[in-house]
């Protein structure tokens, strides 16, 4: 809570709050009071007013100030006295301070510093809840039956009788009638639309839609007529997309196939694997140097090999590789030779027995 907030939550329940070295508010009960001028009767308040030479600490202040922010006596102290420098700062720049629910300080053109209260708050706890009251002076009432005297003191004047005039109810019942009648299409169309029309799919309302008599077109089945396709053109086509097929790289796996001008279908090409040589020496050895997924880089090994005086050859495709063999032995003893010079070509080799 700010210190002008506190002064005017302490001047609730005392009569005198001083704020050390720089004044102190005053606050005296005033009865209730009418205001002949405005006729309203005011209630009791408290009348507050600024003494600027009470600036002696009566420790009110300062305490409360402590308790709600816990802080120490000192810490309070120092924290109103840097509330004090900034306000006297303030004033003499011209500016106004505003202490809530009590008034405002402010210097006037000759330097005098100025108080002016509060007038929508009341700081008279007793007081609490109550209003002003607006009256009446009861010399402003005149008598209703003054006119129908003067009336009856009027010898020569005619007296035409008021006669009360009935109010016609049938115009009443003629309305709520037509607003029922105005209300029903809006209430009928309300549930119709939604429900015989497809607006709430679309989005769009047609004009023929508010017909309620409008029945539906009986559903037309339409054969759809299927182009003729021959044996022959079949055949055809088929043996055109074996010979495409066998002219494709082995990269492509999947082609998209012209169903007709409109239509394509990713198709997945199946190439059998040819069937690779393999050793005469069936119960031997190899000397495996690599095994590669492309068949290409398989075959340029093993013409990098046979040109090294090696008997290479891809003996097989294992789990998707081409196993190359440098050379094949009944032994691993007539091996060593080809492995010794694998090792020198930088390629490393391991046995594999079939």
């Amino acid at each position: 809570m700010k210190i002008e907030e506190l002064i005017g939550d302490l001047l609730l329940r005392t009569n005198c709050v001083v704020i050390p070295d720089f004044g102190g508010f005053i606050s005296n009960t005033k009865p209730a009071y009418i205001d002949y001028s405005k006729r309203v009767v005011r209630p009791p308040t408290k009348s507050v007013t600024f003494n600027r030479h009470l600036t002696n600490n009566d420790g009110l202040l300062v305490s409360e100030y402590a308790r709600l922010k816990q802080l120490d006596y000192l810490a309070s102290s120092a924290d109103i006295a840097r509330f004090v420098s900034i306000t006297k700062g303030k004033l003499t720049k011209g500016k106004r301070i505003t202490f809530e629910k009590v008034g405002y300080l402010y210097r006037d053109t000759g330097g005098n510093l100025c108080f002016e209260q509060d007038r929508f708050f009341n700081l008279l706890m007793e007081a609490y809840g109550m209003g002003s009251v607006q009256f009446v002076p009861a010399n402003s009432i005149t008598s209703v039956s003054e006119p129908s005297t003067k009336i009856e003191s009027a010898q020569n004047t005619p007296v035409t009788p008021i006669v009360p005039i009935k109010k016609n109810n049938q115009f009443n019942r003629i309305a709520k009638y037509a607003a029922a009648a105005a209300l029903l299409p809006v209430v009928f169309y309300s549930f119709w639309i939604p429900s015989h029309t497809d607006v709430l799919k679309s989005g769009v309302l047609y004009t023929e839609d508010f017909n309620p008599l409008k029945t539906g077109g009986e559903a037309i089945y339409l054969k759809k007529e299927v182009a003729d396709i021959s044996i022959n053109r079949v055949e055809n086509e088929v043996d055109s997309f074996g010979s495409l097929v066998s002219s494709l790289p082995e990269s492509v796996s999947v082609i998209s196939f012209e169903l007709n001008e409109d239509t394509f279908i990713p198709v997945r090409v199946r190439k059998e694997t040819p069937s690779t040589p393999t050793s005469s020496n069936k119960s031997g050895y190899h000397l495996i140097v690599g095994c590669f997924g492309e068949k290409s880089n398989a075959e340029n090994l093993v013409n990098v090999l046979n040109e090294r005086g090696l008997q290479a050859q891809i003996i097989d495709v294992h789990n998707g590789l081409h196993r190359v063999s440098a050379q094949q032995g009944g032994s691993k003893n007539e091996l060593f030779e080809a492995r010794e010079t694998l090792n020198n070509m930088g390629y490393s080799s391991w046995f594999l027995k079939r």
